[in-house]
């Protein structure tokens, strides 16, 4: 289990880590779950 997340990953399961920048030029960060087999096209 990585640091910080309090329960594991299902092998089902794929995090992404990802963070932008709003029009108010902040930095927003957070993790984007989806399942592993989703067509990406």
């Amino acid at each position: 289990m990585a640091y910080g997340y309090i329960t594991a990953l299902n092998d089902r399961v794929q995090r992404d880590h990802i963070k932008f920048h709003n029009r108010y030029k902040f930095t927003l960060a957070g993790d984007l779950y989806y399942p592993k087999d989703i067509d990406q096209q």
